[in-house]
């Protein structure tokens, strides 16, 4: 999984990740004054499953910012996505 935090929202963003067994691609967030974690509806937009990314935010335009990562049975990635987090909505960049 990646993880970053969006000081203006005062949330902790989590994306994707590996079990063990499964790939994920659920973005999930932390919000850190309720102590309460929310799944974000995003529809069947966005990256999909994989893990081993990188993730950035950017602060200024609130927008959560991953690149690459793989599954465990393809090569990887080289694609890069960006997230607005008060649209809730994804974009392909890349």
């Amino acid at each position: 999984h990646v993880a970053a935090f969006d000081d203006t929202g005062r949330s902790l963003l989590i994306h994707g990740g590996w079990d063990g067994f499964r790939v994920f691609r659920d973005l999930w967030t932390f919000d850190v004054d309720a102590q309460r974690w929310s799944l974000l509806d995003t529809g069947n937009s966005g990256p999909s499953a994989r893990h081993d990314h990188v993730a950035v935010f950017d602060p200024t335009k609130r927008r959560l910012w991953i690149h690459g990562g793989g599954v465990i049975s393809e090569e990887g990635f080289n694609d890069l996505w960006t997230f607005d987090v008060p649209r809730l909505q994804w974009s392909q960049v890349a």
